[in-house]
């Protein structure tokens, strides 16, 4: 009876043994599938950086902003106006754009208006500092000085 049992035994542990495998190909396919959609989702999230000149009347700011993939063409923006573009973050979330500005009234600064998974920004350039803000203008949070 023993004998019977441990054959019977063996043979249950090499079926599920065969069937295993396709288990956990079907496990790993599974993760898979679900890393490429991981993938397209973040590559199809564009975002936005704008700059904008609120200097005050007479000055120009003058940028140039770029990132190691690309370069931003450079900007004279008077009072009031402003730039603005769009990109997708690379793979693996470390994206950095960074401006250097210069002011017609001697300021000078470069900063990081981009660093990674970090929401779309718009950058403020004021007598008193550089600044984030809403669209509108509003909510304008100090981050660097001249």
């Amino acid at each position: 009876m023993k004998v019977f049992s441990i054959a019977i035994f063996f043979s249950a542990i090499l079926a599920a043994n065969a069937i295993f495998p396709y288990f956990i190909v079907a496990g790993l396919l599974g993760a898979g599938i679900k890393t490429v959609e991981q993938i397209v989702s973040l590559e199809s999230d564009e975002v936005y950086v704008r700059v904008v000149n609120t200097m005050g009347k007479d000055v120009e700011v003058t940028a140039d902003c770029a990132s190691g993939d690309d370069t931003i063409e450079t900007q004279v923006l008077k009072d009031g106006d402003s730039f603005a573009w769009k990109f997708s973050p690379n793979f693996f979330g470390n994206t950095l754009f960074y401006c250097n500005v210069k002011t017609s009234d001697g300021k000078s600064k470069g900063w990081d208006v981009y660093k990674g998974k970090e929401d779309s920004k718009n950058w403020y350039l004021r007598g008193d500092g550089i600044f984030t803000g809403k669209e509108d203008g509003s909510d304008l949070d100090k981050k660097e000085d001249w």
